[in-house]
């Protein structure tokens, strides 16, 4: 069984998808997620993948190839996510952002096997996708057009530079001494911009975490305050400040590693590992939570024995999740997203609905 969206053969690709993705994820993302495999096959990735498996096959005692596996690999899913989001909107690039999340959330711990391309391997590289996701803008097709023009032009002229025979007073000296550097020449000055033996500037990423949070109280009309142990600035992924709600703010936190826990009339922001500690919103039927709020579930099983259950259920959640089992009472408990509890809170029941009654869960358990 497969946790994500993948892509098998090149001659003649196959997609595989995880049971019920559509009814988890919904139509939209599917298109999604369709399009992001559809690029890959275009492309011809798995073939060239299937060539640096063979070649790390053969060099499989040299860490520097298998840097570059692991390089090419999230230089074809940077590719075939700036392919995909050239023909989505402004709208519906914020969708595509969301589904990557849910999608790496849901994946499992190990990535897809070398003869095959996933949408989402690797948890680890998604902040830096959806940086790019942000960041990418429509290239207009005459400014591409003069782009060819003037790189064309540029690599002619300094392919068809003329020869220059040196003078003959230059070849005598050459000759008769040796080169000795000119003695007015002078080391190059630093650019006064630029602090000695600093790295090029690059953009700046993200937005300080403070400003995203007085931004936020002021749209929400509550009271937020930040943990000392959270991260000073965050990435957000194509919102703009004014109009992040509370949902958009849970979003933005949990791919940045924090959380936000209501306690004591304070929406208190957390770093995500420390959210199971606090009190958190329990669910109860017909009351509906943000989808990346954090809850806690607590699950009576009728039929089913609950120890039986956790292999099956702990790769399910995310690795800062926590689910534990009461043998005694049949009953699981887990500390997840509230999209995410409820995905497999569906799961369980339907395996509930389908065993058999009368299994002893005692005698199962011991």
């Amino acid at each position: 069984m497969i946790d994500s969206p993948a892509i098998f053969g090149w001659w003649r690709p196959t997609l595989l998808l995880p049971l019920g993705l559509q009814h988890r994820i919904g139509s939209t993302a599917l298109r999604h997620v369709i399009l992001h495999e559809l690029a890959h096959v275009k492309e011809h990735d798995v073939f060239v993948n299937w060539l640096g498996a063979a070649t790390q096959m053969l060099h499989w005692f040299n860490p520097a190839v298998w840097l570059a596996m692991r390089c090419m690999r999230r230089d074809m899913e940077h590719a075939c996510d700036a392919r995909v989001l050239r023909h989505l909107s402004a709208n519906e690039r914020t969708d595509y952002g969301n589904m990557l999340i849910h999608l790496s959330d849901a994946n499992a711990a190990e990535p897809v096997a070398t003869y095959g391309l996933g949408i989402a391997d690797r948890h680890s590289d998604l902040k830096e996708r959806l940086i790019m996701i942000s960041c990418l803008r429509p290239t207009p097709n005459g400014a591409t057009l003069l782009a060819c023009v003037a790189l064309a032009g540029f690599a002619s002229a300094a392919l068809t530079q003329p020869s220059i025979a040196p003078r003959p007073q230059a070849l005598s000296q050459t000759a008769s001494s040796p080169a000795v550097p000119p003695t007015d020449s002078k080391p190059r000055m630093p650019d006064a911009n630029q602090a000695p033996n600093s790295p090029p500037q690059s953009r700046a990423e993200g937005v300080p975490l403070q400003k995203l949070v007085e931004q936020v109280a002021a749209n929400i009309h509550r009271r937020v305050v930040v943990d000392s142990r959270a991260s000073s600035s965050v990435i957000l992924y194509g919102q703009k400040l004014d109009q992040v709600d509370y949902s958009d703010f849970l979003t933005i936190l949990r791919i940045n590693g924090l959380t936000a826990v209501d306690i004591n009339d304070y929406v208190n922001v957390v770093p995500i590992t420390e959210a199971r500690w606090l009190p958190l919103p329990l669910m109860a039927p017909g009351k509906e939570l943000p989808p990346d709020q954090f809850a806690d579930m607590s699950l009576v099983l009728k039929n089913a024995c609950a120890p039986s259950l956790v292999s099956f259920l702990r790769p399910r959640f995310a690795p800062y999740a926590y689910v534990a089992v009461d043998a005694n009472s049949n009953v699981i408990m887990a500390i997840d997203t509230y999209a995410n509890l409820k995905r497999v809170r569906a799961e369980i029941n339907e395996l509930d609905a389908r065993t058999r009654p009368g299994i002893p869960c005692g005698a199962a358990a011991k």
